[in-house]
């Protein structure tokens, strides 16, 4: 039934997420094979429907991910930071749940499983090459970005001195 559902995820995504009200339930159950397949089918939701999903959906599925953390299975708590992984590689990850979810991988750096711990790693690398800090080059210094205002003040002066001279052809 996993593999179903993953596979169904990744031909029919907007049918599976017709059915996540029900499928949700799943992230429940017993087994954990249909937790890492339901973790996946999120994530997966997550990536290929990102500019259809309203940000409620996008909170709620992250939430529920999130939950996963905690649970008794090391593949679980893995694939969980896989999946984080995965989001924060395809722009999905809102800014506002950056610092929390640093805070949780930070927590499973001390997990007592290696590949837990590995992939927090993973998932802190993500963060950081992904954070909205990082374009154009992520500098922070102050001479940075005063260097840059001029340069943009420059080019606004000249876009309005070719615009005016235009305007005044025309009269």
């Amino acid at each position: 039934m996993g593999q179903f559902l993953t596979r169904l995820s990744q031909l029919a995504p907007r049918d599976c997420q017709r059915s996540m009200t029900a499928l949700i339930e799943l992230l429940d159950s017993e087994a954990y094979g249909l937790r890492l397949a339901l973790l996946e089918v999120i994530g997966t939701l997550l990536v290929k429907l990102r500019e259809q999903a309203s940000e409620a959906q996008v909170r709620g599925y992250l939430g529920a991910i999130e939950e996963r953390l905690l649970d008794v299975n090391a593949f679980v708590r893995a694939k969980v930071l896989a999946t984080l992984g995965e989001c924060c590689r395809a722009g999905v990850l809102p800014p506002s749940r950056r610092p929390a979810l640093t805070e949780r991988c930070l927590e499973r750096l001390l997990d007592r499983s290696a590949a837990v711990r590995k992939r927090s790693l993973q998932l802190l690398g993500d963060l950081v090459r992904s954070h909205p800090f990082g374009v154009e080059g992520g500098e922070l210094r102050q001479a940075h970005f005063e260097e840059r205002l001029r340069d943009l003040d420059r080019l606004l002066s000249s876009l309005g001195s070719m615009s005016g001279a235009g305007e005044n052809d025309a009269d």
